[in-house]
């Protein structure tokens, strides 16, 4: 996430199309590890009989954030410009991914017994 919010951050800020090009490049990537680490996550901590049931939450959840996003984006974008849409969007995305590792040390294993 901090990877995503910097490249998002920066890019708002360039004029030059390879720079942008090339960020976007990194945010995607950086979305598409995040994926990738939070499935991982789910799978380590929920129980198998469960994981269908939080996973489909999840995709709910993702998908209702989405036209909000967009919504909440493009409201920004037209009162004040899309470069602060991006640089709102960046700057988010780096203060949840600040606060994402600390909220993440008191998850642990999901206890079987």
């Amino acid at each position: 996430m901090l990877t995503s919010g910097a490249a998002t951050f920066v890019y708002a800020t360039s004029s030059t199309p390879v720079v942008v090009g090339v960020l976007a490049a990194v945010s995607l990537g950086a979305v598409m590890v995040w994926n990738v680490l939070t499935v991982a996550l789910r799978q380590r901590l929920i129980p198998d009989e469960l994981l269908g049931r939080v996973a489909a939450s999840y995709r709910f959840l993702v998908i209702l954030g989405m036209p909000v996003g967009a919504f909440v984006g493009g409201m920004i974008a037209n009162e004040f410009g899309v470069r602060t849409a991006l640089l709102v969007s960046g700057s988010s995305l780096v203060a949840i991914g600040a606060v994402v590792p600390v909220v993440l040390r008191s998850v642990g294993e999901y206890d079987t017994r």
